[in-house]
């Protein structure tokens, strides 16, 4: 049964451990749902500004966890990377200095299950917080900042797929993405939903008198991520980059441009690269076999 499930939501809200993942849920999450079962998400599923399909994944696994064959970084709580901000004056041009690298903190998650309508599934909710504060002196020519943050992405701790996912904006605060698992045979349908809301908890512009202006901003991004996925898989890892961000605010419109509205690769994270690669990276289990 485990076998089954692992490998059925292995991929994009993945796949099961093979090897003994009984028909159970994790203790942790077992009395969690314990608390929660009269309650349902909160999120209406119906009401999403993008829905995207991938298509169907054919799997095959070993029965060696790709996590346990990685030297992961293990957060022990919340993330910590940068975040690059972009000065600019009237004329839309960049002040000197850019970027500015802050600090942008990643909450650790905060996980509950609730009971599926789609028999023999279970419902993950996992909601965190990203901060984003900047607080710096410019210029009187100073007229307005950009930013780019590190967002959260998540993989499948058996497979080391990467869950399917869009990037969101103010244009784009949720969506949905669904496929089928192929596995022995059998077809599994996936779930993956996010939704955003943003708040703005600082926001000032302090003239000094000197011709300096003093910069207080504090952002916060609430994420609430929902994984509809077999009864008993136990495989979700959530991971963020840690490196400095050290691209220019033309290749950051690049490639924002460039991959606004395509899904993410259905890959295998790290394929191909050496150990310094994860190294950028730290991980926060999810679920997990226990």
């Amino acid at each position: 049964m485990k076998k089954f499930i692992s490998c059925l939501l292995i991929m994009s809200f993945f796949s099961c451990a093979l090897s003994g993942c009984g028909d159970t849920t994790p203790e942790s999450v077992v009395q969690t749902e314990r608390e929660f079962r009269k309650t349902r998400p909160r999120h209406d599923f119906s009401d999403v500004v993008t829905t995207e399909t991938f298509e169907d994944l054919y799997i095959e696994y070993d029965g060696i966890p790709w996590a346990e064959q990685h030297d992961l970084n293990y957060a022990d709580g919340d993330i910590t990377t940068d975040f690059a901000v972009f000065l600019f004056d009237s004329n839309d041009e960049e002040l000197p200095g850019n970027p500015l690298h802050t600090y942008e903190t990643i909450s650790k998650p905060v996980v509950i299950s609730y009971p599926s309508d789609r028999e023999g599934y279970v419902v993950y909710e996992v909601d965190y917080s990203i901060i984003l504060p900047l607080d710096t002196t410019a210029g009187s020519d100073y007229s307005y900042f950009d930013s780019y943050y590190r967002s959260v992405q998540f993989l499948d701790y058996y497979t080391g797929y990467q869950y399917p996912w869009l990037r969101m904006n103010a244009d784009r605060l949720s969506y949905h993405i669904s496929g089928n698992i192929i596995y022995n045979g059998e077809t599994y349908q996936v779930d993956y939903y996010q939704f955003r809301e943003d708040e703005d908890l600082i926001s000032s512009t302090v003239d000094t008198g000197d011709g300096q202006l003093e910069l207080h901003q504090l952002h916060k991004i609430n994420i609430t991520a929902y994984f509809i996925v077999p009864r008993g898989y136990d495989g979700i890892v959530m991971y963020a980059d840690i490196s400095l961000d050290e691209r220019t605010y033309a290749e950051h419109m690049e490639f924002h441009e460039q991959n606004f509205d395509e899904i993410s690769g259905m890959k295998i994270f790290g394929e191909d690269r050496d150990q310094t690669y994860f190294d950028d990276y730290e991980f926060i289990p999810i679920v997990r076999p226990i």
